[in-house]
């Protein structure tokens, strides 16, 4: 499969798994319970196309790097970025899902390998202007003038510096359910509802 197919992959079965949890049937159970094994298999195979390298997602690295014109240049930046954090975020939110599952199961164990640790920890960028860009240049102008912020529980204060220097606008959907994660829902809530923003 290419990298997109992947993606896709991941994706779809993951939310098949989401859609089938509230199906009582006992059958649909057992259907439900050998999927599960396929669902880690998938978010695995994300890992190998997933860049896991921090610098990368710094403005500062890359501003000078996403030129407004030719456009190509920005599209194929835009594109790949595209990509890096649709992988990083649903392999994110698959691994919490199966670890929330076995927990709920009783055996939560060591269900996360080496690899999955690595990447959960890795960084996802929080960015309502990013997601928001309608075309290549809207996103070059928004990387290199808008501040945006990088989930990344390796990296000391991450998340001090995100409560200190978020405006409204910066919040996307995704950056709620991280910060509700991090902080619990009443501090997320009451962080969010300071900036008018509605969880």
């Amino acid at each position: 499969m290419t990298p997109l197919e992947t993606l896709a992959y991941a994706q779809a079965l993951f939310i098949y798994q989401v859609l089938r949890l509230k199906d009582n049937d006992s059958r649909t159970y057992a259907i439900y319970e050998s999927t599960m094994p396929h669902l880690e298999e998938a978010s695995n195979a994300l890992i190998p196309y997933i860049a896991f390298d921090e610098t990368a997602d710094s403005p500062d690295h890359t501003a000078d790097l996403i030129p407004l014109y030719p456009a190509s240049a920005a599209q194929a930046f835009w594109t790949n970025w595209i990509f890096q954090e649709s992988a990083k975020r649903t392999l994110g939110m698959i691994n919490f899902f199966i670890l929330t599952y076995y927990f709920m199961k009783g055996e939560s164990g060591n269900r996360c390998g080496q690899n999955k640790n690595i990447a959960v920890n890795r960084s996802v960028t929080m960015s309502a202007h990013l997601w928001k860009a309608q075309d290549a240049v809207d996103f070059a102008l928004a990387w290199r003038n808008k501040k945006h912020f990088v989930i990344n529980v390796s990296v000391p204060n991450f998340l001090e510096t995100i409560i200190h220097d978020a405006q409204k606008d910066d919040i996307d959907a995704f950056g709620k359910i991280c910060l509700t994660s991090l902080m619990g829902l009443t501090e997320a809530k009451g962080w969010l509802a300071m900036k008018g923003i509605a969880l």
